[in-house]
């Protein structure tokens, strides 16, 4: 079982907004988290060393078993329809996406992109301001 750190919605980025908007859009459900720890090797012999960073990714079994990876807070595929679903209002002010579920007035978010403000509004609708994360999500 994973220690969990409490991290304020507004500043969710990355996988640890992935994980949070999963968790608000199944609820009850957690995804599988998958980390792979860095490591330098050298591709083949002779060859400087090349480090590879520390990676973490989020993902969940569908259908058959098969394992899909979620981004919806990167990727249109995934994040897309969450803004029907959720009714996720936009207005762009400058550089900066606000983002608000329809009717709701303590469902907001920001970001520098409309999936990262939508899925911040869908994690504070469902979540609230503060969500306990794990901490292995954590850099």
């Amino acid at each position: 079982m994973s220690d969990f750190v409490e991290v304020k919605t507004s500043e969710m980025d990355g996988v640890v907004l992935n994980w949070a908007t999963f968790c608000a859009v199944y609820t009850g459900m957690q995804p599988t988290i998958n980390v792979i720890e860095s490591r330098t090797m050298a591709l083949f012999k002779g060859a400087r060393p090349i480090t590879f960073p520390r990676a973490v990714s989020i993902s969940y079994s569908g259908a058959y078993g098969i394992e899909h990876h979620w981004y919806p807070s990167s990727d249109w595929e995934y994040g897309g329809p969450l803004l029907d679903r959720f009714e996720i209002e936009i207005l762009r002010a400058g550089p900066v996406v606000h983002a608000k579920r329809y009717g709701m007035t303590d469902a907001e978010g920001s970001g520098e992109t409309t999936l990262i403000a939508a899925c911040r509004a869908i994690v504070a609708s469902v979540l609230g301001d503060t969500v306990s994360v794990p901490r292995e999500l954590l850099p």
